[in-house]
């Protein structure tokens, strides 16, 4: 039986692995997909999460694979400003800055400092049942048993659906454009 599983290997799943790993607690992570691979987007990772980041003993690297941004301008579609941020002063308070960096790059950091081994990839869930423990059945078959579960399995959630029966997420189709620098 895990203590605690983790559906989700995204990086809200591995920050969460990263944390957890941190506290000596045992825990799994159950991904969906059939192997990691990259997800060609960016992400901006904000002071407040490089303040985690920075306890988990990860800040540096993840500034040195990314681009440390100290600025924001966010623009209408036809490029007119709406607002613009300047954070020095949030910089020099926290000792920390916002990070533009690739999703891959971000979520090989996080995968590799708790382990690959702790990442059960062809795990994608069909059913979660809370008895004493939750019993989390899989649709390779596996079903593992845990005390906690975890999910991290982004905006259209099976575990979030199961456990409070959300429905369907709608799209905003906002056109909100946002220029980094």
């Amino acid at each position: 039986m895990n203590n605690i599983s983790i559906i989700g290997a995204g990086i809200g799943g591995l920050s969460l692995a990263n944390i957890l790993k941190q506290q000596t607690l045992d825990f799994s992570i159950y991904e969906s997909a059939s192997e990691i691979k990259p997800v060609d987007a960016g992400i901006m990772m904000s002071i407040n999460a490089m303040q985690i980041f920075d306890k988990l003993g990860l800040k540096e690297k993840i500034e040195h694979a990314g681009n440390k941004i100290h600025g924001i301008t966010i623009t209408d579609e036809s490029l007119k400003n709406i607002s613009k941020t300047r954070i020095l002063e949030l910089e020099k308070k926290y000792n920390s800055c916002n990070v533009a960096i690739h999703r891959a790059s971000l979520q090989k950091i996080l995968a590799e400092n708790i382990g690959l081994e702790k990442i059960q990839t062809g795990h994608k869930l069909l059913q979660i049942e809370k008895k004493n423990n939750y019993h989390v059945t899989f649709e390779n078959g596996n079903t593992v048993e845990s005390k906690i579960v975890f999910g991290a399995d982004g905006i259209q959630s099976k575990v979030r659906n199961q456990i409070l029966q959300t429905g369907t997420i709608r799209n905003a189709r906002s056109k909100m454009l946002a220029w980094l620098g």
